[in-house]
């Protein structure tokens, strides 16, 4: 019989984990009973992982010596051509809490499972950063469905434009403040809509975000953020007799008309932070 009741509480023994020692290759030896599978696939991915991260998990042993969990780390680690290991020595064990250990260390692991989003939200933010997804032990194929979900998971089409409401929650000249971030409702070619959105703090300190796409010429936007100029929706940088500063899209058309259609297509938007 089996009981899930936890036993009445008992002193508690020797924990292996309180003392890591450093173990020779050839003193440890492996269990010829283990029933746990691991395919070369396997070990190459976990000697990276030790690779990266170093050696992070000790493997346990008896007094004897013998693997009680910890055979692939073992195993990636005689590929790696270590000499030597962290371990911890399971003191006292009867033969039986051995043999029910080494399968309790891989099933109670295996009973969890992911929380989809989170886990597409991680794999988004190390992807981003250009860390090597093929670290952490996900196949190529798994990891495309996984961050395919990600990028299909929104709650609209990104291409869809939603049909206006009868009664619009946000009306022109209305603003909206998102943590650090100011929307304003308006025409982005309005100095009175844009003003609001673009006010600093009271201290005067306030830095601007600019997204360009489609500028011909980068020193233009070099010289826009060394002069803090907003560069917005239905907007582009001309430059005249006063300059180069920003002006309304009829105006960049008018200085410019062999490119105007093409500033015209262009996809210009700003942000603030505040």
């Amino acid at each position: 019989m089996f009981s899930t009741r936890p036993e009445p509480a008992a002193p508690l023994r020797h924990w292996p984990a309180d003392q890591v020692e450093r173990w020779s290759i050839e003193r440890l030896k492996t269990h010829a009973s283990n029933p746990r599978l691991h395919s070369e696939a396997d070990l190459g991915k976990i000697a990276a992982s030790i690779l990266k991260w170093g050696w992070t998990m000790p493997v346990l042993v008896d007094e004897q010596g013998e693997l009680i969990s910890g055979h692939a780390r073992l195993r990636a680690a005689i590929i790696l051509e270590l000499k030597s290991i962290p371990v911890i020595v399971a003191t006292g064990w009867s033969d039986d809490e051995k043999r029910a250990y080494r399968v309790a260390d891989n099933q109670l692991a295996a009973r969890a499972s992911w929380d989809p989003e989170r886990l597409r939200d991680e794999l988004q933010a190390l992807k981003f950063a250009d860390f090597d997804l093929g670290l952490i032990g996900f196949e190529p194929d798994q990891l495309e469905t996984i961050l395919a979900d990600s990028e299909a998971s929104g709650l609209t089409d990104p291409d869809s434009v939603p049909e206006v409401p009868d009664q619009p929650v946000t009306r022109p000249g209305d603003g909206w403040l998102l943590g650090k971030h100011r929307v304003g409702c308006g025409n982005s070619t309005s100095a009175a809509d844009v003003a609001p959105v673009l006010a600093r703090q009271s201290n005067g300190d306030g830095i601007l975000v600019i997204e360009v796409n489609d500028l011909r010429d980068r020193a233009d936007l070099d010289a826009v953020l060394r002069h803090r100029v907003a560069f917005v929706q239905g907007a582009g940088i001309v430059k005249d007799d006063r300059g180069m500063h920003l002006a309304p899209m009829d105006e960049v058309t008018r200085a410019d008309p062999d490119h105007g259609e093409e500033h015209e297509q262009s996809e210009q938007f700003f942000h603030r932070n505040l």
